[in-house]
């Protein structure tokens, strides 16, 4: 008996049963990364969510946005498609909708990195620098090391520092 194969019967495990964990594991995971809906498929394969990720792509917003309200309606699970949502909002100025999109989409999936870096985009137009950097802290939790989200996210606000401190009126610091 070779030591792995020793400490797999000591614990009670079989490759068996770490194989029957391993697909029961998988499934979940890629229906979070494939954005399935609660209509049993991934919104991706939706008519209505394909073209208006094409029309986001044109920055056609408000068709994008009639695209993606009739995909809601069918596929009120997705996270993805109320980010998206989220997203066309705040292209056209409907912050409310924006942000009711995008607390939505966080409540389907609190762990979307990209929601919580748009939600913070959000709120940096706001002026409200403090929500936003709640959502850089999120973001720093869920990424393991530094993530494209973190890092967008962060430049934004250091953006917005700079440019609230350049404004007339504002004190600057003393330089030694």
């Amino acid at each position: 008996m070779t030591m792995k194969s020793g400490f797999l019967k000591r614990r009670g495990l079989s490759l068996a049963v770490l194989a029957m964990l391993a697909l029961a594991v998988l499934p979940a995971a890629s229906a979070g990364a494939t954005a399935w809906s609660n209509a049993g498929g991934p919104v991706a394969a939706d008519r209505d969510y394909v073209a208006a990720v094409e029309r986001i792509r044109a920055e056609d917003y408000l068709t994008a946005i009639a695209l993606l309200e009739k995909a809601a309606e069918r596929l009120p699970g997705s996270a993805e498609l109320f980010n998206y949502l989220g997203y066309t909002y705040r292209k056209v100025g409907r912050e409310a909708e924006a942000l009711a999109a995008y607390q939505r989409a966080l409540f389907l999936d609190p762990r979307e990195r990209s929601t919580r870096a748009e939600l913070g985009a959000l709120y940096l137009e706001r002026g409200e620098i403090g929500r936003a950097e709640e959502q850089l802290a999120e973001i720093d939790r869920l990424c393991f090391f530094s993530c494209r989200e973190y890092r967008a996210l962060k430049a934004r606000i250091e953006d917005f520092k700079k440019q609230e401190a350049a404004l007339p009126g504002k004190e600057q610091a003393p330089m030694n």
